[in-house]
């Protein structure tokens, strides 16, 4: 269980952090109920946590193993292009065991306008854009392909 309060005091300077405060508390529910009931934020021993960019935190955080951490490669660096892996989309068009049949779908995308494509292979207006961005993109990606 998480209980979380918010005070707005309007004491807080314009783009200063306000103060997090926190407390754990272990134990079975009715545990947990009756040190609500018998405690106030005053008597409780609430502890300040620094916050620092770029987490957030709402609760302590050692963070000598970020300094630790932070001495390694950064991992957006290392994989610089963003990706969900390999989709299994338009693979009917996209994918074939043979390259002469890919080889003739590229040229097709290219070669015809997107009428005819559309005509030729029985896809609505989107899916063809996106079919032919995709088609386009492995006819990029190859280099052995002549058009």
């Amino acid at each position: 269980m998480s209980l979380n309060l918010f005070v707005k005091t309007g004491k807080k300077k314009p783009n200063e952090l306000g103060k997090v405060f926190h407390y754990d508390l272990f134990g079975l529910r009715e545990f947990k109920y009756k040190y609500l009931s018998e405690n106030t934020l005053n008597n409780s021993k609430l502890e300040q946590i620094e916050c620092n960019k770029p987490h957030y935190f709402f609760r302590p955080k050692d963070l000598q193993e970020d300094i630790r951490y932070s001495d390694h490669f950064y991992l957006p660096v290392l994989l610089s292009e963003n990706s969900l892996g390999v989709l299994s989309k338009n693979d009917d068009i996209t994918i074939d065991f043979e390259k002469d049949k890919l080889d003739d779908r590229i040229k097709t995308f290219i070669n015809y306008d997107e009428l005819e494509v559309r005509k030729i292979y029985k896809i609505g207006i989107k899916s063809c854009l996106k079919k032919k961005h995709d088609v386009i993109k492995i006819k990029i990606t190859q280099t052995k392909i002549s058009v």
